[in-house]
Order: structure tokens, then sequence, then C-alpha cells
């Protein structure tokens, strides 16, 4: 097995002094205000962002496993989490790398270690660029970008890399518009940080100082794989300078818009003779349902810290089994639940076998769109998807939507 060390360079979230590495490995200072006052709405961003990208080579045989920043290794990784300034780090070697995998007949195994690249600061000293206590991020995923072909569902029109991995968080097309030319296939991720695992909400935090093991299924092959795989987060600027040692993180604006974790299960087989539909149960996570929004969002940054800038609740959960009916199946409202960590939202969809699709093992699909509309004006600097491809030049992207997808399997006969 080889393994390569991954190397970071860590973006800050204030309008601060930019420190960085140029192409010559010199370095750039570029002056910037340093004591931003927190109570210009215009200091406080939120939106996803990017720690970093790779391209990964796996041999299912051998499991022999290769993995390849896609950023330059002179200039470095970028974890962004600011939209507007931010600067540059020393290379983090060991913020995320594999160490282990298994491969059976059920599917190959990748454990990942993930660590925050910056500790947590000390309050006995000033805040400086590393001393600072306000770079704690959420929803970190390890989100996958296979070589496959994805998986069309006609009458959904989606694609969906649904033949890669196994047993997802869900699917998410947030990364459509940093390709070129832009995909809305969905692609698969796993949570980092999974609240619904332990009932808690922390808001699936990943703070300074923190790491993570994590298991990601891959589907069994017999040939390689080859594949981009992200590290993406919800972020958000919460301190000024004078302020990173006592940061105001405003969740749920800080998390991601669409909902973070959906599952769908079938409560029975469906009938190959019959029209009598067969109840889909879907458990929905989202950290924005029912947040109170500010009143003001003109004036957010004096907005408390548990309300949102704009709504962001599920407007509606859609369901398809190709081949059962001409239209899809969907439910405007949940049966129970509020949708936080031990209380998901769970919405009921009855799915009928119109089509009378024969005995068989079929892929179906869930997609949760959210209420939220996605934000056209890079300028706003809010709910965008943001990168770095070399720790300098800053890439601001249109989310295409706020939703998630998930797939199950139905049974006929």
């Amino acid at each position: 097995m080889k393994s390569k060390n991954l190397h970071y360079i860590v973006i800050t979230i204030l309008m601060c002094a930019i420190i960085g590495c140029s192409s010559m490995g010199n370095p750039v200072i570029i002056d910037q205000a340093l004591t931003t006052d927190i109570s210009d709405s215009n200091a406080i961003q939120s939106g996803t962002g990017i720690l970093g990208a790779y391209f990964v080579a796996l041999n299912p045989q051998t499991l022999d496993f290769e993995m390849t920043p896609l950023r330059s290794a002179t200039i470095g990784e970028s974890m962004m989490v600011d939209g507007i300034t931010f600067f540059t780090w020393f290379p983090c070697s060991a913020c995320i790398r594999l160490e282990g995998i298994q491969g059976d007949s059920n599917g190959i195994n990748l454990d990942f270690y993930v660590s925050h690249p910056m500790q947590p600061g000390n309050t006995a000293y000033p805040p400086s660029g590393s001393n600072r206590l306000d770079l704690d991020v959420f929803d970190l995923a390890i989100v996958f970008w296979s070589s496959q072909t994805p998986t069309y569902f006609p009458v959904m029109n989606q694609e969906i890399y649904a033949d890669f991995c196994q047993n997802q968080t869900g699917y998410t097309t947030e990364l459509a518009n940093l390709h070129n030319p832009p995909s809305n296939a969905a692609v698969p991720y796993f949570l980092v940080v999974d609240d619904s695992i332990s009932g808690t909400s922390t808001f699936n935090k990943f703070a300074m100082g923190q790491y993570k093991h994590t298991t990601v299924s891959i589907k069994s092959s017999s040939t390689m794989f080859y594949f981009t795989m992200y590290l993406t987060m919800g972020y958000g600027a919460s301190a000024t300078f004078w302020q990173r040692l006592t940061p105001k993180y405003y969740n749920p604006e800080f998390n991601r818009k669409a909902a973070w974790k959906v599952t769908a299960t079938p409560q029975e087989h469906w009938p190959q003779d019959s029209f009598a539909p067969v109840e889909v149960l879907v458990e929905v996570y989202d950290w924005q349902q029912g947040a109170t929004v500010y009143s003001n969002p003109s004036d957010y940054s004096n907005a408390p810290s548990d309300q949102i800038y704009s709504q962001s609740d599920v407007y509606n959960v859609t369901v398809d089994v190709p081949g059962m009916a001409n239209w899809t199946f969907s439910s405007n409202t949940p049966v129970s639940g509020t949708g936080m960590p031990g209380d998901p939202l769970i919405y009921s969809v009855l799915v009928g076998n119109y089509n009378y699709l024969t005995n068989g093992t079929y892929l179906g699909i869930v997609k949760v769109v959210d209420t939220r509309v996605p934000e056209t004006n890079l300028n706003n600097n809010r709910d965008l998807i943001v990168t770095s491809p070399d720790g300098r030049t800053l890439n601001k992207g249109v989310m295409p939507e706020y939703a998630t997808y998930q797939t199950f399997t139905a049974i006929v006969g």
C-alpha cells in the first residue's frame, strides 16, 4: 500500500495580513485592515469551503492506494474559511492521511485520519495569526467524484454517482460549478463528524486541534478506481483580528444550508401485480429547520448567534424508483421530528408500482430540497462555494441548488 501525506496551507477567516509563498518560495506580505469592526455586516460571511482536492488511484485487486494533491505543493493547499480575505500558512503534512485499507467481497474500506491543521489558541496571550480560537468549521465531509459513469434517473432528470460508494451520508451537487464544464451530477459524501450517531448536537463541529478517524466504504470492482476526493465544510467569519480569542459562531448559519444527512427505508417489498403503495420513510437531518430568521438581515452581524440570515427549512421530499411510474412521489409535511440529531424529520412517502415493474432489486432515489434560494451575486460573499487553487487566488462559485440526495434498495416481489 502506498499513501502520500497531504500538504495543507491554512487560510483564515478574517481581514488580516496575507502571508504566502510565491511559486519561487519567496515570502509575500500584503497588508490588510487588522481591526475591521465586527458590527460591519460585510464582516460576517458564511458559505461552503474546500480544504483540499486530491486525485486518487486505487487498485482494488492489490489494494495499492495513491493520493496526489491537485494544488501546487510549492504554494500549498488552502483551508478556505473566508469569502474575502485570507492568509496562507505553513504546510500541514498530516491533516488527512490513509491509515488502513481492507477489501473483501462486500467492498473496500478506507480508514482516514483527519486532523484540524491548527491548534487552539491561548487566551493568556494576545491574538495573532496563530494564537486564535476562531477557526472551527462545521459539517466537514469527504466528497468523492468518480471517473465512473453516473446513473441517470430519467423521471427526476438527475445523474448520481451511485455505483461507487456504500453507506454514504448522502449525495450533493454543491461542486457542480467548480468543474469545467459544469456537471450537475450528484456525488457521494461522508461526514467526518456525524452528530446523528450520538444524538447530541454540536452542529457537527470540527474544532481547532480536533482529530477524527473516519471509514469510507467503496464498492468492489475488478478494474482500477480513479477519482477526485474533496474535503468540504461549512464555515463562517466569526471574529475580527482583535476578537480572534473570543469569536462569535453563528450556528446554524455557519452550517451547510441543505440537509446534512438523509436516509430512506421502504417498509416492505412492492407487489409485482398491484398498485398498492409501499411506504418509504425518509429521515432528514437539517440544522436550519425551524430556526428563527433575523429581522434585519442587512445588519446580520448584530443578530443573536442562533438566528439565521434567511429561511432554510426543508421544502419538499421526492422519491423515485425508476420503472415503477412515469412521475415522482413526494411529501411536503413531516409526520414527526425537528431535524435535530436526536429527532430527525420523518417523511412518509407512498410509492406505487403503477407500471408493474417485474420481480427484482432496484435502485431508488430520494431528493430533499431546501427553501433557501441560492445566491447568484458573487460579490455578496454569502452562501457560495469557495476555494483557492494556489493559496492566493480566490475562486467563488454559485451553488446550483440546496438539495441533498440519497439512494436506497427497492425490492419487487
